[in-house]
């Protein structure tokens, strides 16, 4: 993503933030206002349920990575790092897409997920060789390498990200 794109999902992370706080003060206030004999005869008066029951609060843990889902679809692929993650290699049957191994002469398809993306692309195996030296492609678990990425984008920025996921996980070529 463009360094615009990360101060853009700083942003957007920070009001996420904020408003985790204000759920966690509106859940402490009504627990307060609750503890009042006279608040709980009300809500039973009026057939209400106490609001300290029907506050959700968003969990702060892993907030940066489940916002990063819901932000992904407003980054470009053409402005993504293109850092790829693959995972597997398919030949199609008469049941459907099997998977099948790397180098297997049936194999049709290889399957990549860009970090920055939401959905997985398909490439056809003839195609595989450019497009794995045109980009860096990563072998592990898509989650590992997203939170390792996220987490360090938002904390050191990009380059020092790109550079601890190149160094910490497995690549599937040397570019």
């Amino acid at each position: 993503m463009t360094d615009d794109k990360l101060q853009e999902f700083k942003d957007y992370l920070k009001q996420r933030h904020e408003d985790i706080t204000e759920q966690y003060g509106k859940q402490a206030a009504a627990i307060e206002l609750e503890k009042n004999p006279n608040v709980m005869l009300y809500l039973k008066v009026c057939g209400a349920r106490p609001l300290s029951e029907s506050i959700t609060v968003d969990s702060r843990e892993g907030l940066a990575v489940r916002a990063f889902h819901s932000f992904v679809g407003r980054i470009p692929y053409d402005e993504t790092n293109g850092v790829f993650v693959y995972s597997g290699t398919y030949r199609v049957d008469a049941n459907g897409y099997r998977r099948t191994n790397y180098s297997s002469p049936s194999a049709e398809y290889r399957k990549y997920w860009d970090i920055e993306q939401e959905d997985p692309i398909y490439i056809q195996v003839e195609d595989c060789e450019r497009f794995e030296q045109e980009h860096t492609i990563l072998v592990g678990s898509m989650d590992s390498i997203r939170k390792t990425f996220i987490e360090t984008s938002l904390a050191e920025g990009q380059a020092k990200a790109l550079t601890l996921i190149n160094t910490k996980f497995k690549h599937r070529n040397t570019k």
